[in-house]
């Protein structure tokens, strides 16, 4: 009997020991489940209504089947009325995050039918004029380029500056600065058009509104999509290559016009310094040419001269050798002449090389930058007023 009694006291103290730690188990998954649900409301508060929407609903969602699974199955003995008012939290917040991005897109929305709308239909015209302006200038600007073409390269035979020569590389990289310039402008144009229509059609999708109906886009918002991407497509078929052709062929001829003046400056350097070595050596001429005339006496009989012990055979050898320093110098004088004059008929060349490319840069190339420009800005001046005319009807 006591044997039977003391198993009988093991068995209910093993049952206690079991029944014990399934409490600390079920204990420990209740302590769990209410960390994670305050961990989601605390996730939920601190996080972008537009950006964690669709995350939250989908937490919202496997909370709810867990809640479900627990109450059919009955496994787990949790708190299930707490967790029930942490899924209503959580589904307040969700609404609350459903609301404000709702509202935001319905204020973006706003201003978009009412300021944006209006703001492009007032660029789109302004960038009309600006181009309907730049066609005018060009054109006039062609007619004066084409008047050139009764210039000559002989009309002034006048020598390069350094004036002229720092003008000339100022005008090329003006040329190749407006070049880039332009390029930048079409396809930045381009570009944020194309942006800008990527946006408003992204607008346009149909967003889920709190109440779970579809807000539906309005009739403003429709228009100013057609409106964007009509003026994209404008764009998209007007092309700058001809007129960066232009430009670019006539920085070319200004850049080779600058290496001719660098050339004739070159040789009007050399002429002007053989010309002062000229004059140096004439200078020297003349000296020598005077000392020896006022220290030569033609010979009169006398062995002795201005009471000077000197013979007139030792005077007859110094006059010889200033004869020899005097025929020497004026050889010397007469080839330095020669190579000034051969650097002036160089120079002279380099002066009518240099006038024939600046005329033929200004007659050739100068006339079909402003005309290629008229074109480019007339056919986008055509293409902007076929776009502004279709959209009237955003307003």
């Amino acid at each position: 009997m006591g044997a039977a009694a003391s198993r009988g006291r093991s068995q209910e103290d093993a049952a206690r020991v079991a029944a014990g730690r399934e409490h600390m188990k079920r204990c420990r998954e209740r302590r769990r489940l209410m960390r994670e649900a305050v961990r989601l409301r605390r996730h939920l508060a601190a996080s972008h209504a537009a950006y964690l929407r669709e995350r939250l609903q989908v937490q919202h969602d496997k909370k709810k089947a867990e809640l479900s699974d627990q109450e059919y199955s009955r496994k787990i003995d949790v708190d299930v009325l707490k967790l029930k008012a942490a899924w209503e939290r959580a589904r307040a917040q969700l609404a609350t995050a459903s609301q404000a991005v709702a509202a935001s897109s319905a204020a973006i929305a706003g201003l978009r039918d009412t300021h944006l709308a209006r703001q492009l239909l007032g660029l789109c015209h302004a960038t009309l004029d600006m181009w309907r302006v730049m066609r005018q200038h060009h054109e006039a600007q062609c007619l004066i380029a084409q008047q050139l073409r009764g210039l000559s390269s002989r009309t002034s035979m006048d020598p390069t500056t350094e004036i002229h020569h720092e003008t000339t590389r100022a005008l090329e990289a003006a040329m190749s600065s407006w070049c880039g310039a332009l390029g930048h402008l079409a396809k930045h144009q381009r570009d944020y058009v194309h942006a800008l229509h990527g946006w408003l059609k992204l607008t346009l999708q149909e967003a889920p509104a709190v109440d779970g109906a579809e807000a539906t886009p309005s009739h403003v918002a429709a228009e100013l999509a057609a409106f964007v991407e009509r003026w994209g497509q404008a764009l998209d078929r007007v092309h700058c290559a001809d007129v960066l052709k232009s430009i670019k062929s006539f920085a070319g001829a200004v850049r080779s016009l600058y290496g001719l003046q660098s050339d004739e400056l070159r040789v009007a350097r050399r002429v002007s310094q053989y010309s002062r070595e000229l004059d140096r050596k004439s200078r020297m001429l003349r000296q020598v040419e005077k000392s020896y005339y006022d220290s030569y006496v033609p010979p009169m009989g006398l062995s002795l001269w201005h009471r000077g012990m000197r013979h007139w055979g030792d005077d007859g050898m110094h006059a010889h050798d200033a004869r020899n320093e005097v025929a020497q110098r004026r050889d010397e004088i007469a080839a330095c002449r020669r190579m000034v004059e051969d650097e002036m008929r160089k120079h002279a060349k380099a002066i009518d090389a240099t006038r024939s490319a600046a005329v033929t840069g200004v007659q050739g190339k100068l006339p079909a930058v402003f005309q290629s420009m008229a074109v480019f800005s007339a056919s986008l001046a055509h293409a902007l007023e076929a776009v502004c005319r279709h959209g009237t009807h955003v307003q």
